[in-house]
């Protein structure tokens, strides 16, 4: 369907910050490209306060967004290096419930993927100068990090009437993650921020008990690794500089930076530093690609 370029609405408002209904009213007048359908999810991520900010930010940082019929509806993909986010298309869903179930599996992802462009944009989102069992250590803290973010907004969501990115979440995988940060939550700890920050490091801490989780973030950075390390060898560029960092504390703290919620990683980043750590990968086939590719690190 094509990408669809918003950005430069905002830059010549010359607005501070970037209001929804202009966002809303640019995608509306792109609906002959099918970009209509957005403007009720759009809609939706608006009753989320923090949701909100981050989509903001994100449009502040020129990303781009792009309809891709060919993704299933529970997921999105983004290009770092063309800043651009592959959202999936809702079309042909008849059924009034099955298209709310739908949305709510695309909202949810399209929440996830903001959560990635605004670590992204501002430089951690990947980081291949780390040794490479530092480099999947801090691939996997982003992971958890997306999923408690989702979590966090879905349950926002959930408490202004709209049930269903919530219930995608209790049905799906991650499900023990959305518990977990429920359970803690139930006392109305969201108006307190220490104990909303303390949720949010149950939450993060919980994604780590799904072995599963782990695989699927070890090969997706594994196969970034591999890709990057190709595109050295082809340019001809030097590659010494990937694969010999340490992960220091602040860097991972970062990675708890919410938009209007604070950091809830800052205070405990020493302490979590190693939780979760593998000195190589537990799943079979992503140790032998982890043993290749450090092989080609220091050839």
């Amino acid at each position: 369907m094509g990408v669809y370029d918003y950005r430069e609405q905002f830059l010549m408002t010359g607005q501070e910050g970037i209001d929804l209904v202009l966002l809303k009213d640019v995608l509306k007048k792109a609906a002959v490209d099918g970009y209509a359908y957005l403007q009720p999810v759009l809609d939706m991520l608006s009753e989320s306060r923090t949701a909100e900010i981050t989509l903001h930010q994100c449009a502040k940082g020129r990303l781009l967004l792009y309809l891709d019929a060919a993704l299933p509806s529970d997921r999105v993909l983004y290009h770092f290096d063309a800043n651009v986010l592959d959202v999936p298309v809702l079309q042909g869903v008849r059924n009034l419930e099955q298209h709310n179930l739908r949305q709510g599996q695309m909202l949810a992802a399209l929440v996830s993927g903001l959560r990635e462009v605004w670590h992204c944009q501002r430089g951690r989102g990947f980081h291949p100068e780390l040794c490479l069992p530092d480099f999947l250590h801090i691939c996997r803290a982003l992971a958890a990090d997306r999923a408690v973010f989702t979590a966090l907004v879905c349950r926002e969501l959930r408490r202004k009437g709209n049930p269903y990115p919530w219930r995608h979440l209790l049905a799906g995988e991650d499900a023990d993650i959305a518990q977990k940060l429920e359970g803690a939550l139930a006392d109305g700890g969201t108006r307190n921020p220490a104990l909303l920050h303390k949720a949010l490091r149950k939450a993060w801490r919980q994604w780590f008990a799904d072995e599963n989780r782990e695989a699927a973030a070890d090969h997706a950075a594994l196969d970034y690794m591999d890709r990057l390390l190709m595109e050295c060898r082809s340019r001809g560029r030097t590659s010494e500089w990937i694969g010999r960092a340490d992960l220091e504390p602040q860097m991972l703290a970062r990675l708890g930076d919410m938009p209007g919620v604070g950091n809830y990683l800052d205070r405990h980043a020493k302490t979590l530093l190693r939780f979760g750590y593998r000195a190589q990968p537990s799943d079979a086939f992503n140790r032998v690609h982890f043993q290749h590719i450090q092989r080609e690190i220091f050839s």
